[in-house]
């Protein structure tokens, strides 16, 4: 090949490169705006769930411990018989959820809007619920052992036959 082909090919490489470049970062751009929430549809044991739209769901009978629930909108979501312990569902919306036989030991529901949810026959083993909201909840039968209420508003809240051996923060 001689120079002057060279000098010819080398600028009409360089845009080609240049053009092939290009289109690579948009087709990525593009593919990224287009793909849903990876994150938000992991629903799995450990998962980073935090501020997720998962209203509606129904998580019956999951193993969802360790999973960062903290500001998601879980209202409405069946999680009855579910297995939520040491998760955190802190400034979670849980209006109208479905958590009955759910076991939600150890768990930080502090802040969580809780207005009525269902928690019959619940495990609430030494929960944060300080400053939770469980107006008109029924926690009928439910055991809240050791768990924290301070602050919570319980307006309305079912309790009958629930175990409140060590509650603290409730009247």
């Amino acid at each position: 090949m001689n120079t002057d082909s060279r000098k010819i090919l080398k600028p009409i490489i360089t845009i080609v490169i240049t053009i092939v470049i290009t289109i690579s970062i948009l087709v990525s751009v593009f593919i990224l705006i287009q793909l849903p929430n990876n994150r938000c549809s992991n629903i799995t044991s450990g998962a980073d769930l935090n501020g997720c739209d998962l209203h509606a769901m129904d998580l019956q009978g999951k193993n969802l411990k360790h999973v960062d629930f903290s500001g998601a909108n879980l209202s409405d979501t069946n999680l009855n018989n579910s297995d939520l312990n040491f998760s955190t569902f802190e400034k979670a919306n849980l209006i109208n959820a479905n958590l009955s036989y759910a076991n939600i030991s150890r768990v930080n529901l502090s802040n969580a809007n809780l207005t009525g949810a269902n928690l019959i026959r619940a495990m609430i083993i030494d929960t944060n619920m300080q400053y939770a909201d469980l107006t008109n909840a029924d926690l009928t039968g439910s055991n809240l052992s050791g768990s924290n209420l301070s602050n919570a508003n319980t307006n309305g809240t079912f309790l009958k036959y629930a175990n409140l051996d060590g509650v603290i923060g409730y009247p």
